[in-house]
């Protein structure tokens, strides 16, 4: 019945809303599946190709006739299902972590003398579109709590047509309220339930953030945003929110960050302030632990280790690492994150803290990712190496860049980019779309977030931090 309402959903978006060309509101692109995207890369150039097939990707401002939502995204997709049907999706999430990965490859570039003028402006341009394209996310709710915060979807009209009010329904009915109290949304999925919208929350609030104040730095840019400590200080697990995911880490009011924002505007102000509409009844909120690992690296990388809450994370980060590794001997994500699958995204984002943002006091919990990372590395019978059971590449390309990052000198490293490499699309410079972020839901099943352009850039980063193996200032 289930996938039945999804297909038939599906079905109406399809066939009664969506155009066959770019400039839809629905944008299904081939290379969120098989990124099998015309370009011609240069032979022989593995990070020259990579980067001509994102600049190739993205959405650029110049283009004309495209919506303006779209404009610096690269193509992304989420399924309800392992094997689809994928849909077009557009979020600032994604497109964070590619900024963050130019940023790496720009870096790198600079340090061997071989970054050309050409190829230094094909970058900053992307990062230029990509920096447009995230701001269009910040919360619109300016005289409440979560001023200045960003959310995982763009607002969705309060209004859309009976044909999807009644698989929306029949959804809900299926699966449940999650009632997080937002008004967010899928672009594509027209029958996505309200009861299920989004507010703002840390994790893209924390890495839009990142971006926009490294953008700050390197740019010369003045679109500085301000101070967030209040922000993320409102929002802390201080005993008094219902939370689905207590673990037997988590303590009691553990002061460590929530995920979700709901904006506190008073009643009546809803039509002024997006994020302050809500259904009625309590909101459900959890204690993640990449999510406070990317507010520790926002954090930290920009001075503000003082914040109400900074400490406390810090605890919880290391609590949580040693509690999975001392009960089953290894990180089981799945008791760690609500959102992300067990990829090696939440031993990337934890060393990322740790030695972008200079979070020092998390080096016991990078003791357990090396170990882990170490201990669940699959050899093979040719001397290479990689991570992961299914989505190997992007497992693989998070799992090369920890280690990198913590400066691990063991043969894991060659072995595992000796396999990364060889997943490169040798005519599109690209690597293929796997499984990066999920949402579960109550009835079982999960939306899942992949993208080519994302895999693709988290390759780029660890080639170039192979690269730079023994300096100190490859971030």
């Amino acid at each position: 019945m289930r996938e039945f309402i999804i297909r038939f959903a599906y079905g109406i978006v399809r066939g009664f809303f969506v155009k066959s060309d770019r400039s839809s509101a629905v944008i299904a692109h081939p290379s969120c599946v098989d990124a099998q995207d015309p370009l011609t890369a240069p032979s022989g150039r593995v990070l020259s190709s990579a980067i001509a097939f994102l600049y190739s990707t993205q959405t650029h401002v110049a283009y004309q006739g495209l919506p303006s939502l779209e404009c610096g995204s690269w193509p992304q997709c989420i399924s309800f299902a392992p094997r689809g049907p994928f849909v077009g999706d557009l979020s600032p999430f994604v497109v964070s972590f590619i900024y963050h990965a130019l940023v790496v490859s720009a870096n790198c570039h600079l340090r061997a003398g071989d970054l050309s003028e050409e190829s230094h402006a094909v970058i900053r341009r992307m990062r230029d579109d990509a920096i447009c394209f995230m701001r269009q996310f910040r919360s619109t709710c300016q005289g409440c709590s979560t001023a200045y915060t960003y959310g995982f979807w763009p607002y969705v009209p309060p209004k859309r047509s009976v044909l999807l009010e009644i698989p929306s329904k029949l959804l809900q009915l299926q699966g449940g309220s999650r009632r997080l109290g937002g008004s967010r949304g899928p672009v594509n999925i027209g029958f996505y339930p309200r009861a299920w919208q989004l507010p703002a929350d840390a994790d893209d609030t924390a890495c839009v953030w990142a971006a926009l104040m490294e953008h700050t730095s390197t740019e010369s840019n003045t679109h500085s945003p301000p101070h967030l400590c209040e922000v993320f200080a409102d929002w802390r697990d201080i005993g008094t929110d219902k939370l689905r995911n207590r673990h037997e880490w988590l303590s009691v009011g553990s002061g460590a960050y929530l995920t979700w924002m709901p904006c506190a505007c008073q009643v009546g102000e809803h039509r002024a302030c997006l994020d302050g509409w809500c259904p009625s009844g309590p909101k459900l909120n959890d204690v993640d632990i990449v999510v406070n690992a990317n507010v520790l690296y926002a954090l930290g990388t920009f001075g503000h280790r003082g914040c109400t809450g900074f400490e406390d994370a810090v605890r919880a980060v290391n609590a949580a690492l040693d509690y999975t590794m001392q009960a089953f001997g290894r990180i089981d994500t799945s008791i760690l994150s609500s959102y992300y699958p067990n990829n090696n995204a939440l031993h990337y984002c934890v060393a990322r803290a740790y030695r972008c943002g200079d979070v020092l006091d998390l080096s016991p919990s990078i003791k357990a990712i090396t170990t882990d990372l170490t201990n669940t590395a699959h050899w093979a019978m040719g001397g290479t190496c990689h991570w992961g059971d299914g989505d190997r590449f992007l497992d693989t390309a998070f799992a090369c860049s920890t280690l990198l990052m913590l400066g691990y000198e063991g043969p894991e490293i060659d072995a595992g980019m000796t396999y990364l490499l060889s997943g490169q699309d040798p005519v599109t410079g690209a690597w293929p779309a796997e499984a990066f972020c999920i949402a579960n839901f109550p009835y079982g099943d999960r939306l899942t977030w992949q993208s080519s352009a994302l895999t693709t850039a988290m390759a780029v980063e660890a080639i170039c931090r192979w690269k730079d193996r023994g300096l100190d200032n490859a971030d």
